[in-house]
């Protein structure tokens, strides 16, 4: 019963894990977008 328990436990871990992962990489290279398309609008600009 207790070992079902971690096993849940540890396996909603590993998930949120993934997902914190994926979303960080996600969000990373949103804002990796933005900084470029800004420095290109800037140089279009300037």
């Amino acid at each position: 019963m207790t070992l079902n328990k971690t096993k849940s436990r540890f396996l909603m871990g590993n998930l949120l894990f993934l997902f914190g992962g994926f979303y960080g990489l996600s969000l990373g290279n949103l804002l990796k977008y933005f900084t470029v398309t800004r420095h290109k609008f800037a140089v279009e600009i300037f």
